[in-house]
């Protein structure tokens, strides 16, 4: 009994559909690092695999962007709270401008009042 399997796979330059490479030479750049050594370095703290083809090393384009969305995403939690989600959706479409209109406007009554301190100020205020 055989199976057919059906694979849905769309061809680029590069490969599979979702495997484009970024060579290490390539990421040294991108990093700006001096050694490739660096560079494997930093893909040992993002536990990013590094894979051989021939003499050359690459890793695979969203182990980068998995560790580049992770970054945004821990900023947008600290600057967003629990709004981090739909500032993250702004921020892919460039559109992050949007999200001081969500903030509501301050009143001016819970500034602390102006109290002067030297005698001038105190007798302009009391004209």
């Amino acid at each position: 009994m055989s199976e057919q399997y059906e694979t849905n796979y769309e061809f680029s330059g590069l490969g599979h559909f979702g495997t484009e490479r970024i060579y290490l030479k390539e990421l040294k750049y991108e990093l700006n690092f001096a050694t490739i050594v660096s560079v494997k370095s930093w893909c040992r703290r993002h536990d990013i695999t590094i894979f051989g083809d021939g003499h050359n090393r690459f890793i695979f384009k969203y182990d980068l962007d998995k560790v580049y969305i992770s970054l945004q995403i821990r900023d947008l939690k600290l600057k967003y709270k629990e709004n981090w989600q739909y500032a993250f959706d702004l921020a892919q479409r460039n559109e992050l401008y949007k999200m001081d209109e969500l903030s509501e406007p301050q009143s001016i009554h819970n500034f602390p009042r102006y109290k002067p301190q030297s005698k001038a100020a105190k007798k302009l205020m009391n004209i």
